[in-house]
């Protein structure tokens, strides 16, 4: 699978989105010149399913900045993605909830978004099978930030 041509075609996917939910979002992708053409060997549909999610909850949560996305070759047999958003963010204590099965943050804020809770649970187990990692960073009203890392 090659990321950079995979990426576009999302990014393709959520520009339609954006325009057809009239969000004022600037999409970015940020990568190194050597990862361009990169392929690796891994289950290809199951790491796509996890960057949609991902793309998917940063276009959900964010209704005006940007999302952006970055990958790069951490070490010489690893790949680190990430996706950055400026949407409403998680509170630090709530962090390790949304990993956990249909577990969603109970606030307020959260109850006008639908989702069953299992999206980013899933992602993550994904990533572990696929000999990874998965975590995030985030700040209340100003962003997200998720990351995994896989061999490649």
């Amino acid at each position: 699978m090659h990321f950079y041509n995979f990426l576009k075609e999302e990014i393709n996917l959520l520009k339609i989105k954006k325009e057809k939910e009239n969000k004022n979002l600037e999409l970015i992708i940020k990568i190194n010149d050597n990862v361009e053409t990169l392929s690796i060997n891994s289950d290809k549909v199951r790491i796509k399913q996890v960057i949609k999610n991902l793309l998917n909850n940063a276009f959900k949560f964010t209704e005006k900045g940007k999302i952006e996305i970055s990958f790069f070759i951490k070490n010489e047999n690893c790949l680190q993605f990430s996706v950055k958003d400026t949407g409403i963010g998680i509170k630090k204590e709530h962090t390790n909830i949304i990993f956990i099965r249909f577990r969603k943050v109970e606030e307020n804020v959260f109850q006008n978004y639908q989702g069953a809770g299992l999206g980013l649970t899933i992602s993550k187990k994904i990533i572990e099978l696929l000999g990874g990692k998965m975590w995030l960073t985030s700040e209340i009203n100003k962003g997200s930030t998720f990351y995994f890392t896989i061999p490649i």
